[in-house]
């Protein structure tokens, strides 16, 4: 830099300047896609805890239906499930028709 002209020094050093402002947008620019997949990452879990539910959710009606169970026994059994508590079959406290919702 000692052999330099002024002007090329300053060009220099403003090339340097610029360079380090470029990095800078890069890791910011990094960082905002880092929060984006995480963010993707979560919702997409999210989908797979949903749907596993309600493969299981499937299944389980498939296999009641293997075994004979009509579709109107099951939503028969469905609806005294919400109306009176799931939990109420083995004694715990009731709950209401908005808290649980099998459909």
């Amino acid at each position: 830099m000692e052999n330099l002209s002024y002007g090329e020094a300053a060009y220099a050093l403003m090339n340097g300047i610029d360079t380090s402002e470029k990095v800078s947008d890069a890791k910011k620019q990094l960082i905002n896609a880092q929060k984006q997949l995480y963010e993707t990452v979560m919702q997409i879990n999210m989908v797979k805890q949903i749907l596993a539910r309600q493969n299981d959710a499937v299944i389980a009606l498939a296999r009641l239906q293997f075994y004979g169970v009509t579709e109107d026994q099951i939503l028969k059994l469905c609806r005294t499930i919400e109306a009176d508590g799931l939990y109420n079959m083995n004694g715990a406290p009731t709950m209401n028709s908005h808290q649980f919702s099998v459909f």
